[in-house]
C-alpha cells in the first residue's frame, strides 16, 4: 500500500487479516500529519471503529446544515447525520489497527517509482526498493502510483484550505457557503474549536475566500 490514511490502513488490515503480508509506505514521518483534511465525516465511521475507539476521536455530533445561497436554508433531522472527529487520531488508530492486524509500516519515505512487471511490481522510495506482487495507491488526489502507472486523472481537481479558531462551539448544525466559485465554504462547530475551510477549481486561491465566508456564517 502507498498511503497510510484511513483508506490504506483498513485496505491493510483487510489485507493483513487474510494471512497476506503487507507493507504500508508513508511519506510523513507521523501518521496523519500534517493534517490535509477536515473531519467531518457519515455515520458510517463508526462501523470501522470499536465504540472506545468512536468515543475517543469523536468531538460533535451534528443534526443538520445551514446552506447560505442568497439567503440561509436550514436542513435537519432528527438523527445524527454526521460525526466531527478528530482527524488525525482517526489516521493514527487506523494505523494502529493495520499493525495489529500484522502490517508493516514503513514511514518518511516518499516514492520515486513504481514499476510494473509482468511477475511482480516494482516500487522504488528514496530509502529503499520493494518488491510485491501488487500494489495499492490510496495516495489521494495527487496519487504517484496512478501517475507511474499510467491510470488516468479525475476529470476535476479542487483545491482547499482549512483553519481553526479558538472560540468554543458545540452546536449541532454545520454552516455550507455555496457561492465560492463552483465549489463551496463551510464552517463545522468542534467543541472546543471552530474550524473554517474552502475548496476551489484548481488555479484559484482558496485564501481569498475564507474572510467572505467567515462574515456570512
Amino acid at each position: 500500500m502507498v498511503g497510510a490514511g484511513p483508506v490504506g490502513s483498513q485496505l491493510a488490515k483487510r489485507f493483513s487479516n487474510k494471512d497476506v503480508d503487507v507493507l504500508v509506505i508513508e511519506r510523513s514521518e507521523s501518521i496523519g500529519e500534517p493534517l490535509a483534511c477536515s473531519g467531518h465525516v457519515s455515520p458510517d465511521i463508526r462501523d470501522f471503529l470499536s465504540d472506545d475507539e468512536f468515543e475517543e476521536i469523536l468531538q460533535n455530533g451534528i443534526n443538520g446544515a445551514d446552506f447560505h445561497l442568497n439567503g440561509k436554508y436550514r436542513f435537519f433531522r432528527d438523527e445524527k447525520v454526521s460525526y466531527v472527529i478528530d482527524r488525525i487520531e482517526l489516521d493514527k488508530k487506523k494505523a494502529l489497527q493495520a499493525q495489529n492486524s500484522g502490517a508493516e509500516i514503513a514511514l518518511g519515505e516518499n516514492v520515486e517509482s513504481v514499476e510494473e512487471k509482468e511477475d511482480r511490481v516494482v516500487v522504488d522510495t528514496d530509502s529503499a526498493s520493494y518488491e510485491a506482487k501488487m500494489v495499492a495507491g490510496c495516495d489521494g488526489a495527487s496519487s504517484k502510483v496512478r501517475d507511474e502507472t499510467g491510470l488516468p486523472e479525475p476529470d476535476h481537481f479542487y483545491q482547499g484550505v482549512l483553519c481553526f479558531t479558538d472560540e468554543e462551539d458545540s452546536s449541532d448544525f454545520v454552516d455550507v457557503t455555496l457561492d465560492v466559485p463552483s465549489f463551496f465554504g463551510w464552517r463545522i462547530p468542534r467543541g472546543d474549536s471552530v474550524e473554517y475551510g474552502a475548496a476551489v477549481p484548481k488555479g484559484e486561491n482558496p485564501m481569498e475566500w475564507l474572510d467572505s465566508i467567515a462574515e456570512q456564517v
